[in-house]
């Protein structure tokens, strides 16, 4: 939660500027590699890379979203990684809503109609009185 709407509407409007930005999504995807690494074997590898994700329109918010995808090498196995985060206001709060698999993604669809409920109740929690 944040001290008011105006102000999770901008921070969310950077954090969009700055997904947008291929440096910004370079540097996101270094990070997310190396601390994925950390978690396996020292000889492991993990490579990831970063993009923005279209997501369905959510009336009356603003919002950013990124997706991850990637591979881990450990031995002779190739693990597909991906990770998709959005995030968006309702009232003075900022929803993330965050999705990994490892192997197999959450179909598309699945995620859309996902996303559309969480924002539709968060919005009707933000509400006066609710």
């Amino acid at each position: 939660f944040h001290a008011g709407a105006a102000e999770v509407g901008s921070g969310l409007a950077a954090m969009r500027s700055r997904i947008d930005q291929p440096k910004s999504r370079q540097c996101v995807a270094q990070f997310w590699s190396a601390a994925l690494r950390s978690q396996f074997p020292n000889w492991s590898g993990v490579t990831m890379t970063v993009e923005p994700l279209a997501i369905p329109p959510l009336a009356g918010t603003t919002s950013w979203a990124m997706k991850m995808s990637g591979t881990a090498v450990v031995g002779h196995n190739k693990i597909p990684l991906g990770f998709q985060i959005t995030s968006f206001s309702a009232g003075r709060a900022e929803v993330f809503l965050v999705v990994s698999s490892e192997a197999a993604a959450l179909p598309r669809a699945l995620a859309a109609r996902l996303l559309v409920t969480l924002a539709g109740r968060a919005k009707r929690l933000a509400l006066p009185g609710a």
